[in-house]
């Protein structure tokens, strides 16, 4: 049986034994506790292994699969053949079995080299030409005697102060030999010098002697006398000012004597608009947008550690051009837009990644940091054909954002804006409703982009990021869903920007996790009434994937109105082109498998009674009139009304079937009022609700005929109504007007 068919029945036998033990669980009934992971089977360097831990309070174990350990290589250095002895080549054993790659290297032989005859000297002795070997001390060297000097004569030299003479003698002239005898040197003839002290900038000398005959001298050097060092004291770095290294100056000579250095500023370090070192107010620092959402999952990845490596190289290259505006950038034209180079190259040729693993590191960086407004994408520059991996990489930032004030502007703008959010939000202290209140105030705030032709407005490039919505109050699904993705997880609320099909063309929405844990979709495109007007407009804001979102609300009898069939994912396609299926679980987390639901958070069309009037949750702190217990004979609509602690503005009116849909075939009271004050915060009465089209009802409106332009009413079964418009004072023109007369809605 091979290796692999062992590896094969061990795995499925451990296998076998986890579906025994998760069948014993589901029989036991108590909650398990388990014990740490043990071996009961070890594993070897080829085989796989058992791991087994127990229940502490029952016999239940579970098994685990234990992966082969590999060989734990010890290395060996190779060992070189001699001339008559074996060798061997660098090889690797293992420490736990027999493993080895050991091999042997023959002995060399004798490397011979032939030696010319040397002659005998005077006094040496010679030899025969002989050979040996170039590796070992092996030869065949044999000897010739010495011949005997020489000799010739020579005269004699007179010493001088340093060198000695000689006098005459013989010499060899075969050889070196001489009968050379000295004379002493004559020695110096010293003259005194005086010392000389050092000081800060020249050196001095010792006392010193030179010689009248020669130029000898004991001459020696001083130091320099060194500087009476001052120290000047370091700075340590703020948050925003630079600092300074230690440094010194002589005090004699003022000379520098180590020069300061600039320490660069530390930057704010800062969580929801506040810096954590300094405490000082900063809503520009881009780290406290990101979301480590993505990042975390790249560890899912088989090289998800090198992903996340130039994850950190690309992130820490775009938070300096994010903050520094003295960088200004050269145009070029990429693709339909025009661009510019960051001005680095990325070299990550030590990554070993390919083309689909860089493009996934940018679709990570990207969905994780919609506050880099300004990135468009990474092209890659170098490729090694040999390892099919990328040698650099460069960052690419969109033509409106290359110089450094614009970036400034656009970084303030949205530092303002986002201010406001968070300020406003973080007064809820659940997720739900911090969501709720970034969902409409956005939707509130934002038109859907168009061109001057009025067509979709998507190819301009600040729909595709954040600024068309913080900062022009336009944009597209992109700008939408990005800039709710960012908003939320600067107030706290895990989510992220999703990318994928909508029924016709490409579109892009919202994943964020709730109070409960679980995580939700929400799409604020969608529910923007500046292109879908259906009121309430709200749809799709935290529900899963198999929740019916094609519903519709009756705004008058006959009218269409049912729950449907289709889902959030029917509408929403997650497109494999854009998101490999072998990714989708990589990076897009498990949604909730039920509809959201929290006995501490009041809920979009969840109700509340008030004072005998009951109303429906249809916006951030904006409520529906559903019903009205008794029918008065003037029904005073009120423009708040205060539940658990918290104020709900009154924006509309219409009944609440208990399939959660806003019926506007029947009344919200048990019949018609004769009279109906309704505020100025309504904007939607739905056509039975408060009036009969057989019935004349007078209507005071606590605003102006302008104000009611903005009402939503169906003018068919208001016909016989009569609107009254507000004024404290008798108007003087005609129309019709109203007033209070202790306390009593009356017409002038």
């Amino acid at each position: 049986m091979t290796l692999k068919n062992r590896n094969f029945i061990n795995v499925a036998g451990v296998l076998a034994l986890v579906i025994i033990c998760l069948f014993a669980f589901s029989s036991c009934f108590h909650e398990h506790t388990f014990g740490e992971w043990s071996y009961s089977v070890p594993p070897t360097c080829t085989d796989t292994g058992v791991q087994i831990r127990m229940c502490t309070g029952c016999d239940l174990t579970e098994e685990m699969p234990a992966e082969p350990l590999g060989h734990d290589e010890v290395q060996h250095a190779a060992v070189a053949a001699t001339c008559t002895e074996k060798g061997n080549v660098e090889y690797v054993t293992c420490s736990r079995c027999d493993y080895t790659t050991f091999k042997e290297i023959d002995a060399l032989g004798h490397d011979e080299k032939l030696h010319d005859a040397v002659a005998a000297t005077c006094t040496e002795n010679g030899n025969e030409a002989y050979v040996t070997c170039s590796r070992c001390d092996y030869t065949t060297f044999k000897e010739t005697e010495a011949l005997g000097h020489k000799e010739v004569e020579c005269k004699g030299k007179p010493a001088t102060c340093t060198e000695n003479g000689y006098e005459p003698y013989v010499f060899c002239e075969r050889c070196e030999y001489r009968t050379f005898k000295e004379i002493p040197a004559l020695g110096h003839d010293e003259i005194k010098h005086e010392r000389k002290q050092s000081t800060c900038l020249e050196k001095g000398w010792t006392e010193y002697v030179t010689c009248s005959r020669c130029d000898y001298t004991t001459f020696k050097e001083l130091p320099l006398s060194g500087h009476q060092q001052a120290v000047l004291a370091a700075k340590q770095p703020t948050c925003t000012e630079t600092g300074l290294t230690v440094g010194s100056y002589c005090k004699v000579c003022n000379a520098t004597i180590r020069a300061q250095t600039v320490v660069a500023a530390k930057g704010h370090s800062c969580k929801q608009g506040i810096c954590k070192i300094c405490g000082a107010e900063d809503f520009i620092e881009p780290d406290q947008y990101a979301s480590r959402l993505y990042y975390d999952a790249l560890l899912r990845h088989p090289k998800g550690v090198k992903l996340q490596k130039l994850y950190d190289m690309i992130y820490d290259e775009a938070r300096k051009f994010h903050l520094d505006y003295s960088i200004n950038l050269s145009q070029f034209t990429s693709h339909e837009f025009s661009s510019g180079f960051l001005p680095v190259t990325l070299n990550i040729s030590h990554l070993y990644l390919t083309i689909e693993e860089v493009d996934i590191v940018r679709n990570a960086f990207e969905v994780d940091n919609p506050i880099f407004y300004w990135f468009v994408h990474i092209p890659y520059q170098g490729y090694a054909t040999s390892t099919k991996t990328v040698k650099t990489i460069n960052i690419v930032a969109s033509y409106d954002y290359l110089k450094g004030e614009a970036r400034r502007g656009f970084n303030e703008k949205i530092a303002e804006v986002v201010k406001h959010y968070y300020t406003n939000a973080m007064l809820e202290t659940s997720n739900y409703q911090k969501a709720l209140y970034i969902y409409c105030e956005l939707i509130d705030k934002t038109y859907y982009a168009l061109d001057g032709a009025g067509k979709l407005g998507g190819e301009y490039e600040w729909t595709q990021n954040i600024i068309g919505a913080l900062c022009y109050n336009s944009t597209v699904c992109a700008g939408y869903g990005r800039s709710f993705a960012m908003l939320l997880n600067f107030c706290g609320v895990e989510a992220r920007a999703v990318l994928g099909l909508a029924p016709t063309d490409g579109h892009l929405w919202t994943l964020a996790r709730m109070d409960d844990g679980n995580w939700y979709w929400f799409d604020p495109t969608w529910d923007d009434p500046f292109i879908y007007f259906t009121k309430p407009a709200i749809h799709y804001f935290c529900v899963n994937d198999t929740q019916k979102l094609d519903w519709q609300d009756r705004s008058a009898p006959g009218g269409s109105m049912g729950l449907g069939t289709e889902t959030f994912l029917t509408k929403h396609i997650i497109d494999d082109a854009v998101l490999p299926t072998r990714f989708k679980n990589f990076y897009i987390p498990e949604r909730s498998p039920v509809k959201f639901s929290s006995p501490d958070v009041l809920e979009l069309r969840e109700t509340f009674t008030v004072d005998g009037m009951t109303y429906a949750l249809v916006g951030y702190r904006e409520v529906q009139l559903v019903k009205v217990d008794s029918t008065p004979d003037v029904l005073r609509i009120p423009q708040n009304v205060v539940y658990n602690g918290v104020d709900y503005t009154v924006v509309s009116t219409g009944a609440l079937l208990i399939n959660g849909l806003f019926d506007g075939s029947q009344s919200i009271m048990r019949g018609y009022a004769k009279s109906v004050i309704i505020p100025k915060t309504v904007d939607l009465v739905m056509a039975c609700s408060i009036c009969d089209r057989g019935k004349s009802v007078n209507m005071f409106y606590d605003g102006s005929a302008a104000d009611w332009e903005n009402v939503e009413y169906d003018t068919y079964y208001f016909n016989k109504s009569k609107v009254y418009f507000y004024s404290e004072v008798r108007p003087n023109a005609s129309g019709n007007y109203w007033h209070y007369v202790n306390g009593v809605a009356t017409p002038w």
